[in-house]
């Protein structure tokens, strides 16, 4: 049967969002004069896809066939998918080539459309946009958006060091690697990035490739407007442009997001770790609770060899109230900085057991947590614990958007069923005889030891 328009417009929106960052690519490599080479040979069968349909404007997508039998169920039908795609084929930029049909068992003969093609994504965006079709943006979003890709490779491509000759491959292959950097950002879409902080974006990532050993916190970057919480916001996209852009320069890069601020040169606050037990480093009283910087916690000539294991706790009340014994250290209230932990080589050869509220954002920190200590073991953090206290939960904001890697099928199932019914059990709502008890199993070796986290 004939597609619908709507059906058409769905297949060609999904082209969209496979490819819409190499169309960018491919018309700033033509501006910027680097156009003419061929594309590299694509890993997978979907880049194939995307990086075909990069170079293939007209775009085309065909509308089907008609049997006789499913005309004489539908000639009305027919008759109005054929008005409504002559319709649409007087679109700019779009054309409907039709095809000749005789049914001699009906005594028709008639033209039904065969295939639709679109010359450009402008024309595609003008007309999916205004049919309100997600994700598309307006042709001026489109336009505005090849401007920001042509104001990045301006300012972090250097393609004046590319000789002529060498920029239908170098040139181009600089293009894309620079929006295969930034696709995941959002960048060049003012839709997930504001006009101003994409200014921003620019500015400080040009500020520190010229200036590589400031020795600056990222508050005093002589930028307008960037403060802490903007330079979190944005660390992933300055982390992938700043790699980008040292790449081309032949520089060393930034491992991961975690490692951009020292690689930047910039100067990171000290961590510090709020420690109960803490009479390995102290000498004092073995209960006594103080706030130890990273280093001296990791660095404090005081061997806790005598420890047998490092409880991580997620709330202060529960922290500071959990009854264990004296020689385990309890680590409290770290959040998402649990990551800092893999800086603490001694770590690495304790038992690490780790308890926080049963949420997404929980088991998301406790993943990050086993990411940085691989042996890390949870407390309470599965779905029996859940379903007993679950009458004390409330309602949790804002879930993590995906399950994330490294959890145990057992807290997988957790994250499944909190996530389902925007579920949050502080653990402090879980009587502390209830959590004594569980970690004293745990360190005594009666509760079973977790299986081995997913992949």
């Amino acid at each position: 049967m004939i597609r619908t328009v709507e059906e058409t417009a769905a297949a060609f929106a999904r082209a969209f969002a496979r490819s819409s960052s190499l169309w960018l690519a491919e018309e700033a490599a033509r501006r910027r004069g680097c156009a003419g080479a061929a594309a590299a040979p694509a890993e997978d069968a979907a880049t194939q896809e995307a990086a075909h349909e990069a170079s293939a404007f007209p775009l085309e997508r065909p509308l089907g066939r008609v049997t006789e039998a499913e005309a004489a169920a539908g000639l009305v039908e027919l008759k109005r998918l054929s008005t409504e795609w002559r319709r649409f084929g007087e679109a700019p930029g779009w054309t409907v080539s039709w095809r000749a049909v005789r049914w001699r068992g009906l005594g028709v003969k008639t033209e039904l459309p065969a295939r639709i093609a679109v010359d450009s994504p402008e024309s595609l965006c003008r007309v999916l946009h205004a049919l309100r079709v997600p994700g598309i943006p307006s042709p001026e979003g489109w336009a505005a958006a090849l401007e920001r890709v042509l104001e990045l490779i301006d300012r972090f491509a250097r393609l004046d060091g590319v000789a002529k000759d060498q920029r239908p491959t170098e040139g181009r292959a600089r293009i894309l690697n620079l929006l295969k950097a930034l696709r995941p950002t959002g960048v060049h879409s003012s839709s997930d990035m504001a006009d101003e902080d994409f200014r921003r974006l620019i500015d400080v990532a040009g500020w520190l490739l010229e200036h590589p050993d400031s020795g600056l916190f990222v508050r005093e970057i002589p930028v307008e407007g960037v403060d802490t919480k903007w330079f979190e916001t944005h660390r992933t996209a300055l982390f992938r442009l700043w790699n980008f852009a040292r790449g081309v320069m032949g520089e060393p890069a930034a491992a991961s997001p975690a490692e951009f601020l020292a690689a930047a040169g910039l100067r990171e606050k000290p961590v510090f770790v709020r420690v109960r037990h803490a009479g390995h480093w102290t000498g004092g009283d073995p209960d006594e609770v103080v706030q130890l910087t990273l280093e001296r916690l990791a660095a404090d000539p005081t061997d806790p060899a005598d420890a047998p294991a490092v409880l991580i706790i997620e709330n202060e009340q529960t922290g500071l109230s959990v009854e264990t014994d004296p020689s385990v250290p309890i680590l409290i209230g770290l959040g998402y900085g649990v990551a800092a932990l893999r800086n603490v080589p001694w770590l690495a050869q304790r038992r690490i057991l780790y308890f926080g509220d049963l949420d997404t954002h929980g088991l998301a920190i406790l993943a990050e947590c086993r990411r940085a200590l691989p042996q890390t073991e949870s407390v309470l953090m599965n779905r029996a614990v859940w379903e007993e206290w679950r009458r004390l939960a409330a309602q949790e904001p804002v879930p993590v958007a995906k399950r994330p890697v490294g959890l145990t099928a057992e807290e997988a199932a957790l994250f499944d069923a909190l996530k389902a019914v925007k579920g949050r059990l502080e653990q402090e709502r879980i009587p502390l005889a209830v959590v004594n008890r569980a970690v004293a199993e745990v360190l005594s070796g009666e509760a079973h030891r977790p299986e081995a986290p997913q992949n």
